[in-house]
């Protein structure tokens, strides 16, 4: 019987890989962590349970729907969102309340909002290409001084106007101040990021992705974790075998007949043997990932905030975005008179801040907190960092994205999904799809 090799075992992986083991195909998948789930993992530590990020499930996709509840069923806890934006001091509900941006900036304020806006319809800029030109277009140059550049400059460490505008049509696409304007009167229709329900596995991410590994390997189909693709061998026209190392350094070859990667596309390049020319290595050097670095706290107060998340626009603190886990679901802490956070700094590994050390980082956290009115009294702390966690849509991505996958389509038998392996900020349940559409095509 054919094999397939998949490499990651995230959302995308895990997708793929469950939906060739159902189909009766021999399935193998190598994820180098010591947890299933990708950036939706879920850490348990001295019993409560943290998401990497907040993971809303949510979806159009019937397949991916359907996907979750075969796995889950009961499992998953309908949610209602809140969510606010803090800046100056002030707390903004997102998504945006007409009533509340005028009790918090004032009406003249919000006229001149409005006044920029027009401004904005009526003298249209000559270039639309990056983010800091999509946004004026949509909301005005004064909302977007306001709730976006900095916010969005601190999340990508990139100037918006080196920011591709891909990124904003993406993830808040249909989204201006006339469709929120609207939306807080009811008389819009569907917009993706304005949704005010979602689904969420009562234990956490983790506990959707580690059942459906389970599934796999019920199926008698291998998971192996701590195993590393250091190297994907071909003959140029498709991909042959890969080899693995494991945390003790022993190496394994295993062949396959298709192949499927989530792997970052420019970590995949470098990986290949022989080597590709040097320009399509020059090339991936033009791709790049934003890292992100969670300062996750166990504190001792029942309530700190109402929120599922907080967005962070403040530019005083470094910090982005705080999740609270408790207001997800309550069953990811053993006690409810304590609360779990999670701050979410988005970083680089090159940089001085990702390689401080844990206890400096987790007093900085617990600073921050305090400057932004936040009452806690912490208890426990720990740091998780996730490298290359987001593509980062430069000016320019689109066409070296499209020349290493030009590259890669050469080998028949492969077949890259996920957020990293595309190179493509979409939402979990987009990811999940790739992984069963790449699937079927082996089929």
């Amino acid at each position: 019987m054919k094999q397939t090799i998949i490499v990651g075992a995230g959302p995308s992986g895990l997708a793929a890989g469950y939906y060739l083991a159902k189909n009766k195909r021999n399935v193998v998948l190598f994820e180098k962590d010591s947890l299933v789930g990708g950036l939706s993992k879920t850490i348990i530590y001295k019993g409560c349970y943290f998401d990497v990020g907040g993971h809303r499930f949510f979806t159009d996709i019937p397949e991916v729907k359907a996907l979750w509840q075969e796995v889950l069923g009961d499992g998953l806890l309908k949610k209602t969102r809140v969510s606010r934006i803090f800046y100056r001091g002030k707390f903004f509900n997102y998504p945006l309340s007409l009533s509340n941006i005028l009790s918090n900036i004032s009406l003249i304020s919000s006229g001149c909002c409005f006044l920029s806006y027009f401004a904005s319809q009526l003298t249209p800029s000559q270039k639309t290409d990056s983010f800091e030109d999509y946004i004026v277009k949509h909301f005005g140059k004064r909302l977007y001084k306001i709730f976006f550049k900095g916010y969005t400059e601190k999340v990508w460490g990139i100037s918006c106007s080196n920011l591709s505008c891909d990124w904003a049509a993406e993830r808040i696409k249909g989204l201006s101040l006339i469709a929120a304007f609207t939306a807080t009167l009811g008389l819009n229709g569907h917009i993706r990021t304005l949704i005010k329900e979602f689904y969420y596995p009562l234990l956490g991410p983790g506990m959707m992705y580690e059942a459906i590994a389970e599934r796999i390997q019920s199926l008698g189909c291998p998971i192996e974790m701590d195993r590393e693709v250091i190297r994907v061998v071909h003959d140029s026209k498709k991909i042959v075998s890969v080899i693995t190392r494991d945390k003790e350094g022993k190496e394994q070859e295993s062949f396959g007949d298709d192949f499927i990667s989530s792997m970052p596309i420019t970590e995949f390049v470098n990986k290949l043997y022989p080597l590709p020319p040097d320009n399509i290595l020059e090339t991936a050097r033009k791709l790049h990932y934003r890292d992100l670095l969670v300062v996750n706290l166990i504190c001792a107060n029942e309530n700190v905030f109402p929120d599922n998340w907080i967005y962070v626009h403040s530019p005083e603190v470094k910090v982005s975005r705080i999740q609270n886990y408790k207001n997800w679901s309550p069953a990811v802490i053993p006690e409810l008179k304590k609360t779990t956070l999670g701050l979410e700094y988005f970083c680089s590994a090159r940089d001085e801040f990702w390689k401080r050390d844990d206890k400096e980082i987790e007093g900085m956290a617990a600073l921050e907190l305090e400057y932004l009115g936040f009452n806690t009294t912490i208890e426990d702390s720990f740091v998780y960092r996730a490298p290359q966690a987001y593509p980062i849509y430069t000016l320019g991505y689109r066409e070296a994205a499209g020349i290493l996958k030009g590259y890669l389509n050469r080998f028949n038998n492969l077949a890259l999904i996920g957020r990293a392996g595309r190179f493509q900020y979409d939402n979990m349940d987009s990811a999940i799809a790739s992984g069963i559409n790449a699937a079927k095509g082996i089929l």
